[in-house]
């Protein structure tokens, strides 16, 4: 961890939390440390200018003290650099709080934040101009960034017979691909994750599917489908249960 007492740095807000009587506790994933935690004294008070700063998915540039021995920042100065749920579409909203949701139940090493960082600054920019199947440019985000950590799936060949498929059987999260008929034997131990046609034509074109957004229809079915393809692999690489509840109340 960076020993300096005072940093600065940009970061977005994952997290706020009442802390006292006019306090937050925060979490904020930062370009140059990754998710920390971070305490802003005095902040709800009725005297302070900077309250409307502090809301969730803000990026923020930030001056933070960190007392050494301490797991915890605080604040000496934050400047807004873009709110970004302000004056967006309910939908876009869910899409943009989604991201921050996948983050914070990640486990990121200072080395690797740089990266993600930018990743997540840009597909927050770019998810707010999309008009149709916003949703997809989610999933694009999500295989983005598991290729970053080093869990890049394969969604063009069968992970058994190697050979470029169009028809496949299920989706395998402990080989990290698809099995396709072929391959299939019902007696294979693991889980295993049927799909759909849908679902294989949007997992082989996610690398260019915002050439493809207007000419694609996705049903609640195919969303469901494609969530749980992401929260199982990801549950499964890292040994513990993802959610995305952000996208509960999500319609396409």
């Amino acid at each position: 961890m960076n020993r300096q007492r005072e940093l600065k740095t940009q970061g977005v807000i994952l997290k706020k939390t009442p802390f006292q009587e006019a306090s937050y506790i925060m979490e904020i994933f930062t370009r140059d440390l990754g998710i920390v935690k971070i305490i802003a004294k005095g902040v709800r008070s009725q005297k302070s200018k900077t309250i409307g700063l502090y809301e969730s998915m803000n990026e923020v540039e930030l001056v933070l003290y960190h007392k050494p021995g301490s797991d915890w920042y605080t604040v000496n100065s934050i400047n807004l650099i873009e709110a970004h749920l302000f004056s967006c579409p309910f939908d876009t909203g869910l899409l943009i709080q989604a991201a921050g949701e996948i983050y914070r139940q990640l486990v990121l090493t200072e080395e690797e934040s740089p990266q993600i960082y930018k990743l997540l600054i840009t597909y927050l920019q770019y998810i707010k101009m999309v008009k149709k199947n916003g949703i997809a440019i989610f999933w694009r985000f999500l295989s983005r960034l598991l290729s970053i950590l080093g869990l890049e799936t394969d969604f063009e060949d069968c992970v058994i017979c190697h050979h470029p498929q169009n028809n496949y059987s299920v989706f395998s999260p402990a080989r990290h691909g698809f099995i396709c008929n072929s391959c299939y034997r019902p007696a294979m131990t693991g889980l295993q994750l049927r799909d759909s046609s849908e679902v294989t034509f949007l997992l082989k074109n996610l690398h260019q599917i915002g050439n493809i957004l207007d000419t694609i229809e996705l049903g609640k079915s195919t969303i469901e489908q494609m969530n749980k393809i992401f929260l199982v692999y990801m549950s499964d690489q890292y040994h513990k249960k993802f959610y995305l509840n952000s996208l509960e109340m999500y319609e396409n």
